[in-house]
């Protein structure tokens, strides 16, 4: 398939500064060697640079609109008192010892504006899902003693008991989360998992940062349950935070 010189303009016009610069412009065809020229051109004039410092002005404008209103439901005031504390994290430190090498994975957070009925409902959620999960391992139990019992599945069934528990969990969760938010009194409340889509969150992803905690073994069992039932919220608020976005 041969790209036309619209697809080469939109595959340079979203490259940084950095990639764009990394390029070979003798490697280039004759189609895209003048949309790459164009593209350096325009990115070197002064209506570029104009307009990179417009999104850039109108960008924070919303980052600050975005700490004065509830991000979940747009109401006023918010406090920090009520600012959803968002897991994330950062790389890895590395501590060495004697013939080994410990990886411990850097814990951020970012807080987004909330108003207090919002944080209500989301503390409602957050019982909501650990109910799910509770409920789901006797489920889960019956669910495996059917197996073993009416199918005789043997050994098997211990390979992919750990799929069908989290399918459960996930299902299960879901479910209530969804019927919580049906009610009039949380109607009004996006989930907390719409911190996600706020400017404070989209910067630190930029930054580099991973969202929740990372996906790795770990004795804390909290600490995996919140990441496999897919709470974004840091439960203890006096935890501190490393960013804030509020």
């Amino acid at each position: 398939m041969q790209l036309s010189a619209a697809d080469f303009q939109k595959q340079y016009a979203g490259m940084s500064e950095d990639d764009l610069a990394r390029i070979d412009r003798m490697s280039l065809g004759e189609i895209a060697q003048d949309c790459y020229v164009r593209e350096v051109a325009y990115r070197a004039s002064a209506e570029y640079r104009d307009k990179q410092r417009q999104d850039a002005a109108e960008a924070e404008a919303k980052a600050v609109a975005e700490t004065k209103r509830c991000f979940f439901c747009g109401a006023e005031p918010v406090s920090a008192d009520c600012a959803a504390h968002v897991e994330m994290h950062s790389g890895y430190e590395r501590k060495r010892g004697f013939r080994t090498t410990t990886k411990r994975w850097i814990p951020q957070e970012v807080q987004v504006a909330r108003c207090s009925r919002c944080q209500r409902v989301h503390r409602t959620e957050r019982h909501v899902r650990i109910l799910a999960g509770v409920l789901s391992i006797p489920v889960f139990g019956l669910l495996l003693l059917i197996l073993v019992a009416g199918a005789q599945v043997g050994p098997a069934i211990f390979l992919i008991a750990p799929v069908l528990w989290y399918g459960l969990l996930l299902v299960g969760s879901s479910l209530l989360t969804w019927f919580l938010y049906l009610l009039p009194s949380c109607r009004k409340t996006n989930p907390i998992h719409h911190a996600y889509k706020s400017i404070a969150v989209e910067r630190a992803m930029r930054a580099g940062w991973g969202k929740g905690a990372p996906l790795t073994f770990s004795w804390d069992l909290a600490r995996m349950f919140r990441r496999f039932v897919g709470l974004v919220e840091v439960p203890r608020a006096s935890q501190t935070s490393l960013s804030t976005g509020a």
